[in-house]
């Protein structure tokens, strides 16, 4: 899970990390103002980017009682921390599109060259193959940004502040930001 979500997320998290943690109120406070409904832990504390150290355990064993977790929620799990880390994975949609619609294109090329030099007629099939993939990969091209603007909405609602201020220096004291009010 761990080189996963720190291969895709733009912050990355130490792996075996726990949700157990001794946080200062600085962190308290800027975790207070994230709007955010589905909280991942993890990736919230590292993105708000303060220094942290880990301390290793060894954990017990459970004394009573069975987990409840099965992979089905761990899966549910691993993806609800990645689509709230990161708009990433929506990039894809628009690339494999860009490369299905110029394969597609480079085929077309190479039916219409086999024609005019060889003479070769062009098989039926062929070309409803390269039109078929040239149209599904721009639609998913049309996909993958459509999904960047949803993307960019799903980031303003997030309503992250923009930055997080760990001192101030020659301001006035007791004087809060207005996105901190």
């Amino acid at each position: 899970f761990y080189k996963v979500f720190n291969f895709v997320c733009e912050t990355g998290i130490p792996s075996r990390t726990g949700d157990f943690r001794l946080i200062d109120a600085k962190i308290v406070e800027v975790l207070r103002h994230t709007r955010e409904k589905s909280r991942f832990l993890r990736g919230l504390t590292t993105w708000a980017g303060f220094k942290s150290k880990g301390i290793m355990f060894d954990r017990p064993e459970r004394r009573k009682g069975k987990s409840k977790s099965n992979y089905l929620f761990l899966w549910g799990y691993a993806l609800d921390a990645i689509l709230s880390s990161t708009t990433r994975p929506l990039r894809v949609w628009t690339y494999v599109g860009f490369g299905i619609s110029l394969a597609a294109l480079l085929a077309a090329v190479a039916l219409i060259l086999r024609t005019v030099l060889f003479g070769q007629d062009v098989i039926g099939y062929a070309s409803t193959m390269v039109t078929i993939l040239f149209l599904g990969g721009f639609q998913l091209m049309s996909t993958g940004i459509v999904a960047e603007y949803v993307g960019r909405v799903y980031r303003e609602v997030q309503n992250r502040p923009l930055y997080v201020i760990d001192r101030a220096f020659g301001l006035e004291t007791g004087r809060v930001p207005p996105s901190f009010s």
